[in-house]
C-alpha cells in the first residue's frame, strides 16, 4: 500500500520550476515607472523569462545591471508571474568588506556615488524629492574646524598677551583698554579652548556621526 502511494506521488508530482537562478539581459522600466522587467537568461540551459524585480522595499531601490546573477520565484510555477527576488553577489561584485567583518552596510554598486544632482547616484531623500545638497563629510569638517579654531585661540592668546593688564588698571588714560573686552576676550578664549575638546577631540561627543560614514567620491 505504501509503495502504491509513493508511486502514485512520484506520478502528480509538481514538475514545475518555482525557483532558479538565471543572468540580467535586458531591463526595461514601464512607461508610469511603477514596474521594471528584466529579461532573464535561466542557468544552466539559457532559457529566457521575462521577470518583475522585486525590492527590499519600495523605497530601497538599487537597478539590476546587465550580466548580474538573479534568483528567480515563478508564482505557482508560472513563467507569466515571474520576480527577481534577490540579486547574488560574484566575483565582479563582492561582498563589501566591512560587511564580511560582521558590520551593517549599504554600499552604491561600483562606478555609482552619492546623489549629489540628476546624474544616476544614491539618493538619501523622501519620495518624490530630488537630493540635491552633498553630505557633509565628517573628517573633512573637523579637520578644517579643528584647523579653524586652533588657529582662532592662538590669536586670542596673542592678542590678550600683548595686552598691558597695568594699563587697563589706570583710569583717565587717553587709550586704556576697556577691562570687560579684556574680560570678554579671555572667556571667549576658554569657551574655544572647551569647544575643541568637547566637539572635535573627544570621540563620544564630537559632531562626527558615530553610525553612518560616507566617503568623498573620485
Amino acid at each position: 500500500m505504501m509503495n502504491d502511494l509513493e508511486f502514485l506521488k512520484d506520478i502528480f508530482k509538481d514538475q514545475r520550476l518555482h525557483l532558479a537562478i538565471g543572468t540580467v539581459t535586458s531591463i526595461g522600466l514601464s512607461q508610469d515607472g511603477s514596474i521594471l522587467r528584466v529579461i532573464i537568461n535561466i542557468l544552466p540551459e539559457g532559457r529566457p523569462v521575462v521577470a518583475e524585480m522585486t525590492f527590499a522595499d519600495v523605497y530601497d531601490v538599487t537597478f539590476p545591471e546587465l550580466k548580474d546573477l538573479a534568483f528567480i520565484g515563478m508564482a505557482d510555477g508560472e513563467p507569466d508571474e515571474c520576480f527577481v527576488l534577490k540579486l547574488i553577489n560574484n566575483k565582479q561584485e563582492p561582498i563589501p568588506k566591512f560587511a564580511q567583518t560582521g558590520d551593517a552596510v549599504k554600499y552604491a554598486r561600483p562606478g555609482k556615488k552619492l546623489y549629489i544632482g540628476s546624474d544616476t547616484k544614491i539618493g538619501l531623500a523622501r519620495p518624490n524629492i530630488e537630493a540635491t545638497n552633498p553630505l557633509v563629510l565628517g573628517d573633512v569638517l573637523t579637520n578644517f574646524l579643528t584647523n579653524f579654531t586652533t588657529r582662532f585661540v592662538s590669536l586670542l592668546t596673542t592678542v590678550l598677551s600683548d595686552i598691558p593688564t597695568s594699563v587697563c588698571a589706570v583710569a583717565g588714560v587717553p587709550d586704556t583698554i576697556n577691562p570687560a573686552l579684556v574680560t570678554a576676550l579671555n572667556n571667549l578664549n576658554t569657551q574655544m579652548q572647551s569647544d575643541i575638546t568637547t566637539y572635535l577631540q573627544t570621540s563620544s561627543s564630537n559632531i562626527v556621526s558615530q553610525i553612518s560614514f560616507t566617503e568623498r567620491g573620485v
